[in-house]
């Protein structure tokens, strides 16, 4: 495995318009203004204004775009919702990316500008906003079957009839958190084109420096050789140690390793809804119900949930488990807000789990929901069985197949349950499930819920779950 650098998205010489870091960790990626009048007034051209959050769809980007930009066309490469990127692959800048193949991997940096408050403070740096594990790398031409994937990358866009493509495995991310490159970094892995570490000297600036080093993009490392293979180690523990395991696991050959102490729950999933679990918006989470499994599992574990019996007891999710977070955190961290609920919406939004945090006095409130009373009040039983879990389960390496999931395979059989849930009587089958769970090629929602997605909802009029 290679693994390679791009520079991308807004920096210094675009001056207001720029991607924002925010205090958790978490960024919004804006990406280089396309330069071209003729784009502007294209049909088919992303503009500013059409950008959207990555943790809110609903809200636009434009406060991080000065004005006389919002009409524009940008250049939106690498495209992380189809996780595409496109170049010349000719000039200098980019020929290196030429040298791509299948299963190597290109991370992109960013620079982005710290925001204190909401507001920029000019305080700037290097960040690895995620990357693509390269399934198809080559030029594309109008009669290339990869164009098809590569249909809302800017270069199809913009009428390129020529140009370098690269579409990403399952493996590809978006990073959840930027994760900083910096000095520090940079002298434990990354070396000059001359096997010697970077030069700090001549009077530049770090960032400048960085910039300076990154303009062009580089293959970086490659594993075949074993001291580039332990700096790639290095550069994968940095991630993890930033953003998390699941966004590490790009610089893998493999899915994370098995926690040799995991536990494998299950359960019967009564009323498959899209709320518990909720699996929308890139993370599978489990913040009510089941308190007894939230209370106790912990990060590495497995949860899989299946229907019930009338139903064949066929599997609605399987998840590890990535992350275990209290509630207050759940509710503060900018990542999870999608998942806060809003009733009128309807749809996926009508669903969010996100709901209980603390009032002024330290007792729980409960947001409207699915958990709600019929008139939208507060279901103080609901929210002692809630909270009662302590934590909210994260899944970032998930499948959720609703109501079209496959039937238990036999050998799993014993992992069907009625009330409650097991854990470790399912010890035996332990190996058995996550050989059967890594098998599985595809990934995150697949479908949607046994039970449908609730229509928008007035107070008065809200149907709630009967039970968990």
């Amino acid at each position: 495995m290679r693994v390679f650098l791009a520079n991308v998205g807004a920096n210094s010489s675009h001056s207001r318009l720029f991607s924002p870091l925010f205090e958790d960790g978490t960024f919004e990626f804006l990406p280089i203004p396309e330069g071209d009048p003729n784009l502007d007034e294209s049909d088919s051209a992303v503009r500013y204004r059409d950008l959207r959050s990555h943790y809110n769809p609903g809200q636009d980007l434009l406060r991080y775009v000065p004005q006389e930009l919002w009409n524009s066309a940008c250049h939106n490469d690498p495209d992380f919702s189809a996780f595409t990127y496109g170049d010349n692959g000719t000039n200098g800048r980019s020929s290196a990316l030429t040298q791509m193949r299948k299963g190597d991997v290109l991370l992109f940096l960013a620079r982005l500008d710290r925001c204190v408050g909401g507001e920029r403070t000019r305080q700037s740096g290097f960040y690895l906003v995620g990357g693509l594990v390269a399934d198809h790398a080559k030029f594309i031409s109008p009669d290339s079957p990869e164009r098809d994937r590569l249909a809302n990358n800017a270069h199809v866009l913009r009428g390129d009839t020529k140009f370098f493509g690269i579409t990403g495995s399952d493996r590809s991310r978006r990073f959840q958190r930027a994760v900083p490159i910096n000095r520090e970094i940079c002298d434990r892995v990354f070396k000059d084109k001359d096997g010697n570490k970077w030069s700090w000297g001549n009077g530049k600036s770090e960032l400048a420096r960085i910039g300076s080093y990154t303009r062009s993009c580089r293959r970086m490392l490659d594993t075949d050789e074993p001291e580039q293979a332990e700096r790639t180690a290095t550069l994968r523990a940095w991630i993890e140690e930033h953003s998390g395991r699941r966004d590490a696991d790009l610089l893998s050959t493999t899915r994370s390793q098995v926690n040799p102490d995991a536990t494998l729950y299950s359960y019967t999933v009564v009323h498959d809804n899209g709320f518990a679990p909720n699996p929308f918006h890139g993370f599978c989470t489990l913040a009510c119900c089941k308190p007894g499994v939230r209370r106790t599992a912990k990060e590495g574990d497995y949860i899989v949930g299946l229907g019930p019996k009338r139903r064949g007891n066929h599997v609605v999710f399987a998840m590890r488990v990535n992350d275990v977070v209290e509630f207050e955190d759940y509710w503060r961290e900018a990542r999870f807000w999608i998942k806060r609920p809003d009733m009128k919406a309807g749809g996926e939004k009508a669903v969010g789990d996100n709901i209980y945090h603390r009032g002024p006095t330290g007792e729980w409130q409960q947001e409207w929901s699915l958990h709600s009373l019929r008139n939208g009040d507060q279901d103080w039983k609901l929210t002692h069985t809630d909270t009662g879990g302590e934590n909210v389960l994260i899944g970032e390496d998930f499948i959720y197949w609703g109501g079209d999931g496959p039937p238990l395979p036999d050998h799993l059989q014993s992992l069907i349950v009625g009330r409650g849930y097991k854990s470790t009587a399912n010890d035996e089958r332990i190996p058995d499930f996550i050989q059967w769970f890594e098998d599985q090629k595809d990934r995150g929602c697949l479908s949607q819920p046994t039970n449908g997605l609730r229509a928008p909802s007035n107070k008065g009029t809200a149907w709630r779950r009967k039970r968990c």
